[in-house]
């Protein structure tokens, strides 16, 4: 019976015949970048992130990336993310543990033991020592595929209700797992193949929890750093309030939407969620009212899709409401050509960039305003600035 075989093509490279299943890993010529010298945490098959275990079951393109891709930074926090469960699983199994949310350069964690909230500089010297000693012994990280009732049942074992939670209302006939050693996870998306693939981090104190910090690149001399973390007070403060808000309401996981969403009370959350943010916009534009004198210029910050164009525009009716007479910039009117726009290193565009915004004209026009001036406000569309 002869091998069933398939062509695969490295990294855009003449297509090689080989036996059908062998991982990623295993059609990779170099282990590492020739350019950076980073190991490889993953590959793109026909354009679809994989793990380097990935068995190839057909004709394929392959794209190794490093930590300096965008899918390569994602694979790192996501391995790190599971080491730090696996440690804290292992040090504090009486522990409530939950990687809750990004805060800059970082996921912020919290940390309780038998109810009463934070940790103290010797669990978390413990933690510290037990991730870089597990990074150091370079254990292999393992995909696997078992059935739910499988998942199910080791996930309940280590005591992850959350993600049961989760999983309950997929409900799919194969979960994957990643394993190290005698700990497991699922849902993670594609993580490294060992745990010496991640080895710079640092873990601080933030009361009530710690948080975990990711590494930069630094070009010179070629080796990853991790920068001294800038606390945001004021976007922390709103996650935190956030949550004494979710945990009120009952709702403090993906899984507890499932399950309003399976027993039919979804709009009624909805309609909660949506006057508590009106609510909001309300108690901002009074404060901004009773210092109407003062206020010249009010800023919505925030990622792409992140609401800001919805949000001022509603915040202008409530600040009309109160009498005044607002006018609203939009920065996308701003943006500059494709051709000016940075770029990740991968070479994909950085569209998050502060230098895809014609800061020359933008600041112009701000200083005119300030001044009393008019301005010819600027329309931007897919051919430029008008």
């Amino acid at each position: 019976m002869e091998t069933q075989e398939i062509l695969v093509s490295v990294e855009g490279n003449t297509p090689l015949k080989m036996p059908v299943h062998r991982s990623v890993g295993e059609v990779l010529k170099q282990k590492t970048c020739p350019e950076s010298g980073l190991p490889y945490l993953a590959a793109l098959v026909n354009n679809d992130v994989c793990s380097l275990d990935y068995p190839l079951a057909m004709n394929c393109d392959v794209k190794p990336f490093t930590f300096l891709d965008r899918h390569g930074s994602r694979v790192y926090r996501r391995t790190l993310a599971f080491l730090l469960s696996k440690v804290v699983t292992r040090c504090f199994p009486e522990a409530r543990f939950a990687i809750e949310h990004s805060l800059g350069n970082a996921y912020y964690c919290s940390f309780q033991i038998n109810g009463n909230p934070g940790i103290r500089q010797s669990e978390l010297k413990t933690i510290e020592n037990h991730l870089r000693e597990l990074v150091e012994e370079g254990l292999p990280i393992k995909r696997r595929a078992i059935s739910y009732a499988q998942a199910e049942q080791r996930l309940q074992g280590q005591g992850l209700t959350d993600k049961l939670n989760l999983l309950q209302y997929r409900n799919p006939p194969m979960i994957t797992l990643y394993e190290c050693k005698d700990f497991a996870d699922a849902g993670l998306g594609v993580i490294a193949p060992s745990t010496s693939f991640v080895p710079a981090f640092g873990i601080l104190d933030l009361e009530p929890g710690f948080v975990l910090q990711f590494p930069s690149w630094d070009p010179e001399p070629r080796k990853l750093h991790v920068p001294e973390f800038e606390h945001q007070p004021h976007l922390f403060q709103v996650f935190q309030d956030h949550k004494k808000w979710g945990r009120t309401i009952g709702v403090t996981t993906v899984g507890d939407l499932n399950r309003l969403v399976s027993e039919k009370k979804e709009k009624a959350f909805i309609r909660i969620s949506e006057t508590r943010h009106e609510k909001h916009l309300g108690d901002i534009a009074d404060r901004i009212s009773r210092h109407h004198d003062k206020i010249k210029w009010i800023l919505v910050a925030g990622p792409s899709s992140a609401g800001k164009t919805t949000s001022s525009k509603r915040l202008m009716v409530h600040l009309q409401v109160n009498g005044l007479r607002p006018v609203r910039l939009e920065l996308d009117n701003y943006f500059r050509g494709r051709e000016f726009t940075p770029k990740h290193p991968d070479g994909s565009y950085d569209f998050e960039h502060i230098e895809t915004i014609d800061l020359e004209l933008l600041n112009d026009h701000l200083q005119k305003l300030d001044r009393g001036e008019e301005i010819k406000l600027p329309t931007f569309n897919f051919f430029g600035i008008f």
